[in-house]
C-alpha cells in the first residue's frame, strides 16, 4: 500500500530506496542521487517545493532487515508485514509503514519510535548520543505532524536568514569603523606635520642675523691698525 511505498521508495523518484539515503525536514526519504538529478533538471514534484538545495536534507542511516529477500521472495502474500528492506535494529520491528519510525538528527540513524520510547526519548537507541528537542523527525507522519515540522522548518530558515543579515551588518559596521579610524589617524598626522613646520619657521625668525665672516674680520683688522 501507500504507507509501505513511502517507507521503501524515494519520495522524489519512486525508485526503491538505496544508499546513500537522505531525509528532509518534513520526514520524507530520498535516494540522494535521484534527488540531485531532480533538482538539477528542476523536475521535483510540487509537494517537494520546500527543497532548494542539499542543505535542506540530512544524511540518514537506515538498517537492513535480515528477513528481507531482495530476489522478490520476501514479498510473498502475507509476508509484507515483516519482510521489507529496512527495520529497527533495537526493537527489531520492520519499517513497513505501519510501525512508526523517526529520523534522529543528532546521530543520523533511523529507528522505530518504540525503541526511542523504551529509552525515554532522550538518547539515540543506537549510539546513545543525547537528543535535543528538535532532533526527532517523524518519518512519513500525519498531516498534523508534517504541519508542525513545516512550521519548525520555516522558523529555522528565518532564524538563519536573520543571523546572516546580522553578520553582514556587523561586517559593514566594522569596515566603516575601520575607515573612520584611518581617516582620523591621517588627519592627526597631517596636523602634526603642520605644527612642526610652524615651529621651524618660528625658530628661524627668532635667530639673530650674523654678518658675513669676511666683513667681520675686515672690520676687526681696521680697528687694530695704528693711526699715522
Amino acid at each position: 500500500g501507500r504507507r509501505l511505498d513511502r517507507s521503501t521508495t524515494c519520495a522524489a523518484s519512486s525508485h526503491p530506496l538505496r544508499a546513500p539515503i537522505v531525509v528532509c525536514g518534513l520526514g520524507y526519504l530520498y535516494n540522494k542521487e535521484d534527488l540531485i538529478e531532480k533538482m538539477l533538471s528542476k523536475t521535483l514534484p510540487a509537494e517537494l517545493s520546500h527543497l532548494r538545495s542539499l542543505k535542506d536534507v540530512c544524511d540518514a542511516t537506515l538498517h537492513a532487515n535480515p528477513q528481507w529477500k531482495p530476489d522478490g521472495e520476501g514479498h510473498r502474500s502475507g509476508a509484507d508485514e515483516d519482510e521489507v528492506p529496512f527495520h529497527c535494529p533495537i526493537a527489531s520491528v520492520p519499517m513497513n509503514g505501519r510501525n512508526k519510525f523517526a529520523f534522529l538528527r543528532a546521530s543520523g540513524h533511523v529507528v522505530s519510535e518504540r525503541a526511542l520510547a523504551q529509552l525515554g526519548g532522550k538518547t539515540c537507541p543506537v549510539t546513545e548520543q543525547p537528543l535535543g528537542p528538535d532532533d526527532v523527525v517523524p518519518l512519513n507522519g500525519t498531516d498534523e505532524q508534517r504541519a508542525e515540522l513545516a512550521e519548525k522548518m520555516e522558523a529555522k530558515k528565518a532564524a538563519q536568514k536573520e543571523a546572516k543579515e546580522a553578520r553582514r551588518k556587523g561586517k559593514a559596521a566594522a569596515a566603516a569603523a575601520g575607515g573612520a579610524a584611518a581617516s582620523s589617524a591621517a588627519a592627526s598626522s597631517a596636523a602634526g606635520a603642520g605644527d612642526a613646520d610652524d615651529g621651524a619657521g618660528a625658530t628661524a625668525a627668532a635667530a639673530p642675523a650674523r654678518p658675513p665672516k669676511d666683513r667681520a674680520s675686515a672690520a676687526a683688522r681696521a680697528a687694530a691698525a695704528p693711526s699715522i
